[in-house]
């Protein structure tokens, strides 16, 4: 399909068909009309679309509002030369390829034009008509080939700075899954960082060398019997550091093919999960936790009106049975020890946080004796409990549930600090504050 610029120019606009979308377009520059007419019909059979200029300031008028994928010029028109047409180009910021077309066959300026960059040179014989539509169909099948590669290496470099960006390890293999396994021929950073093993010592090994006594063989042989098949392999392996450090991994392999659909490779992403498996760990505990408490709570609510029955009932039993009465000695042991499980049900509730709050003047010495029997079965065996209690002090006006809480809390949080067993120090003393203190919202005053 072929159109002339200056009759477009005329109109005030160059504008292409919605039928020439996606077809290349040649701008043919000559100022014989005749020749231009030639051009358009010896084109006419190939898939492109043909624009002519009669000058060289018209081809720069139609390039200043379209493009062009390549421009076919005469070396000498008559208000520029082809060399002089380029080079306004080349400032305009608009480099183009070009084939250039002559009716002087001086070898040298051939030379010249191949040099400053032409795809082609072309005398105008008998013969030019009929060399002109394969070159120019050569030409565009460069330039496109080009494209596609400067496409392919801007792909290319943005996936490798990809790679070297990403948090998450990434490794690909050769497609060798008999022993000793796959070679690994790439790794970036993250890998290195995640494992510790430098890039020299990855490139060249295979994925043995991440893994150890806790690796699951059997995930190996499930991940082994999917690549096999051609599929993605999804998971979760225990693999190990350059230090032996065990660290949990969510792994995602999938093949590399060819162009044929041959697997070449394998491409691992692998992301460390230890953290947050930790985490979810801690959730499950404190749920558990949470659990426990309100269980705990619940029986200790029903226990305590079991108790507070009973400490009433063994009121009424010691107005009728005076100290002189046999009976007196075993009613008191009744109503101490139904005492003492309502501190132990007090306990309880602490631990379930479904006590109301009621500060009261404590001795803090006496609180913390009396909640030392359930720190101790807290700590568990691997943990000693040191309390020391400081002398003259004080009452402290708190919520003694409030107060066994916070203790509580204080020692599991050290607990768990201390997965290997030691020992946990609770001491008291009095300590004078100069200066008021924040702490977090509140306002510790000065005192003593």
């Amino acid at each position: 399909m072929s159109r002339s610029a200056a009759a477009l120019s005329a109109e005030g606009s160059f504008r292409r068909s919605p039928l020439d979308e996606g077809r290349p377009v040649v701008l043919v520059v000559d100022d014989d009309p005749g020749l231009l007419r030639l051009v358009e019909r010896a084109l006419g059979g190939l898939a492109l679309v043909t624009e002519s200029c009669g000058s060289g300031e018209e081809a720069l008028a139609w390039l200043e509002q379209q493009n062009a994928e390549l421009l076919l010029v005469d070396f000498k028109l008559a208000d520029l030369t082809a060399n002089a047409l380029l080079d306004e180009l080349e400032r305009r910021g608009r480099k183009m390829p070009f084939i250039v077309m002559t009716g002087f066959g001086d070898e040298r300026v051939a030379v010249e034009m191949m040099k400053r960059g032409a795809r082609d040179y072309l005398m105008k014989d008998a013969a030019f008509l009929d060399l002109l539509p394969p070159v120019v169909e050569q030409a565009l099948a460069q330039i496109e080939q080009e494209r596609r590669l400067a496409r392919a290496e801007t792909s290319l470099s943005l996936l490798g700075a990809a790679m070297l960006q990403a948090k998450d390890g990434v490794l690909i293999t050769d497609a060798n899954l008999e022993e000793p396994g796959p070679r690994i021929v790439y790794a970036n950073p993250a890998l290195s960082v995640m494992t510790g093993f430098t890039e020299d010592e990855i490139v060249g090994s295979t994925p043995r060398l991440f893994q150890g006594p806790k690796t699951d063989r059997a995930e190996l042989s499930r991940m082994r019997s999917e690549l096999a098949a051609g599929r993605d392999f999804y998971g979760v392996l225990v693999n190990y550091d350059r230090a032996g450090r065990a660290y949990d991994v969510e792994l995602h392999i999938g093949p590399i093919r060819d162009g044929r659909g041959q697997i070449t490779h394998f491409v691992a992403i692998e992301r460390d999960i230890t953290a947050r498996r930790k985490l979810e760990a801690s959730v499950r505990e404190r749920s558990k936790m949470e659990a426990i408490g309100g269980l705990a709570g619940g029986i200790a609510h029903d226990f305590n009106n079991m108790l507070t029955a009973i400490i009433g009932f063994s009121d009424l039993l010691l107005t009728r049975h005076g100290p002189d009465d046999p009976s007196f000695a075993d009613i008191m042991q009744i109503k101490q020890n139904a005492n003492r499980a309502t501190n132990l049900v007090r306990q309880l509730l602490a631990f379930s946080r479904k006590q109301k709050l009621t500060p009261v003047d404590l001795d803090i010495g006496h609180a913390l004796s009396d909640l030392s029997h359930m720190l101790k079965r807290l700590m568990g065996e691997t943990i000693v409990l040191d309390i020391e209690h400081g002398k003259d002090l004080g009452l402290v006006r708190v919520d003694p549930v409030q107060f066994d809480q916070v203790v509580i809390n204080l020692a599991v949080n050290a607990r768990d600090a201390m997965p290997g067993g030691g020992m946990l120090k609770i001491r008291t003393s009095e300590v004078t504050i100069d200066e008021p203190v924040n702490r977090g919202p509140e306002l510790m005053p000065s005192g003593t």
